[in-house]
């Protein structure tokens, strides 16, 4: 019978065994750092490949919806799609970022996060059906696609909180499998209402919303935790002061982003925004990818030791992979055939070439740039994020409609590429002279989610007291004798 291991090594191979990312060789020994490194790299592709499939399933919906519908009713899907990301963007902001951030504490949590999305739920879900009843006055099929929306909307965000969970608990292959389901079932459903042909603005908001939703009910029955939790606000009122931050931050890039459309399109023409729109597509793979690189970034530096060294790092290498993907988008649009080209924009190919160099050199800044505000966010300086956000956004909008006054449209996206920069070198400064802020709980090397209960460790051993000294033997007495009494 061999002997029974340490409980410290006990307790590391079932941390390891129970995460399927670490482990032991066939001869026993603990996978050393080699191993880890590759499976940060792993993790970061297969969150690149989920973000890819996330963000087709919703081009494809576009493009389905654009031979399917009229230019009303497509106009109509557009106002629904803008809906849904503005829910689901504030719900990344104020419960999936902060998630990401604080990844091991999560573990412990579940149960906190779950009463904080369900309580979101109940926010979001009465909101959404007023303005359907509202749109339902002046336009009536807008406000019964909304309706579907609302109906939907519960299940839509279980189904990206899924995905954020495993990120946050490095099983990226879970969130991939879920957006491969919707991808899957959607194509399925598009199908049926292309060989029908009259699958009509409801058909293609129900095959779209209805298959997302249907993914996130799967989600909801095969993950216990998920159903745990009633709505409360006890989790929002613990880290309110990172959900307010990124939620301003959101919402102040949405808005400028927004108004500057706008005032451009006063200041030039709509055709010249239509231009700058279309180039802007044929930077969607690098945008994907980026958002693939913050998530898992992010969820990478939360789940390690509070080092500098080691959040630096992090950072560095966020940003090497994210120059690479640049690189190779702007490749692409600087040497796409005229053909391909027309292929892809239509009419729009020939206004658009001259914005594609600005945007290949905006591709190279904006990867030089994620890196740092990746570390920064992980390593919970988000009072930092969100004043580099907030300030970025005044010298955008002055560089952008300066350029558009003086110079047109061309100058206009070369101010915003210059002021991008700028402001990446200010990211990487403050990112060199900024150590990282210490969580409450200090982060051990990853061990098992809650959902996944961990191998009972050996208890350990209570010492046991230390026995009393016998008192020393007494000298026994001589036995008596005649010769005593003489």
């Amino acid at each position: 019978m061999t002997s029974p291991a340490p409980v410290s090594e006990v307790s590391a191979a079932a941390d390891a065994s129970a995460l399927g990312y670490a482990g032991r060789h066939r001869n026993g020994r603990l996978r050393g750092p080699l191993w880890n490194r590759l499976a940060v790299f792993r993790r970061l592709g297969v969150v690149g490949l989920d973000e890819a499939v996330s963000g087709g399933s919703n081009v494809l919906a576009t493009v389905v919806a654009a031979r399917l519908l009229t230019p009303g009713a497509f106009g109509r899907f557009g106002i629904v799609l803008i809906v849904y990301g503005l829910v689901i963007g504030v719900l990344r902001s104020a419960v999936c970022t902060p998630v990401l951030m604080q990844a091991v504490r999560t573990r412990e949590q579940i149960v906190a996060v779950m009463s904080a999305t369900w309580m979101f739920t109940l926010a979001s879900v009465p909101l959404l059906g007023l303005s359907s009843a509202g749109a339902m006055l002046a336009d009536p099929e807008l406000g019964r696609a909304l309706l579907v929306l609302t109906i939907c909307t519960p299940f839509l965000i279980i189904q990206d909180l899924a995905r954020f969970l495993a990120f946050g608990f490095l099983r990226p292959g879970y969130a991939l499998l879920s957006d491969t389901v919707w991808l899957v079932a959607f194509i399925l459903g598009a199908s049926v209402l292309v060989v029908s042909g009259n699958g009509g603005l409801m058909g293609t908001l129900i095959v779209w919303a209805g298959t997302g939703a249907g993914t996130g009910l799967l989600a909801l029955l095969l993950w216990p935790p998920l159903r745990s939790g009633r709505p409360a606000v006890s989790w929002f009122a613990a880290n309110w002061h990172l959900s307010w931050r990124f939620t301003v931050a959101f919402a102040s890039a949405q808005l400028s982003a927004l108004g500057l459309t706008l005032i451009v399109r006063s200041m030039l023409n709509a055709a010249t925004v239509g231009a700058v729109v279309g180039a802007q597509l044929l930077t969607r793979p690098y945008t994907t990818v980026e958002m693939a690189l913050v998530g898992a970034g992010v969820a990478e530096i939360a789940n390690s030791a509070p080092a500098d060294r080691h959040y630096l790092k992090h950072a560095a290498r966020t940003s090497a992979a994210a120059l690479v993907v640049a690189g190779v988008n702007a490749a692409i649009m600087l040497l796409l055939p005229d053909a391909i080209g027309a292929r892809l924009l239509g009419d729009t190919w020939g206004p658009a070439q001259p914005y594609l160099l600005p945007l290949a050199v905006q591709l190279l800044a904006m990867a030089f740039a994620v890196g740092p505000r990746v570390g920064l966010i992980g390593a919970e300086r988000v009072d930092l994020m969100l004043r580099i956000s907030l300030g970025f956004i005044p010298c955008l909008l002055v560089a952008a409609l300066g350029g558009a006054y003086f110079s047109g449209g061309v100058a206009a996206v070369w101010g915003i590429t210059i002021t991008w920069i700028a402001v990446g070198l200010v990211w990487w400064w403050i990112a060199l002279t900024t150590t990282r802020t210490p969580s409450a709980a200090t982060p051990v090397p990853v061990s098992a989610p809650a959902l996944v209960p961990a191998p009972a460790r050996a208890p350990a051993a209570v010492p046991r007291p230390r026995p009393r000294p016998s008192p020393a033997p007494r000298p026994r007495p001589r036995p008596y004798s005649l010769e005593d009494s003489a």
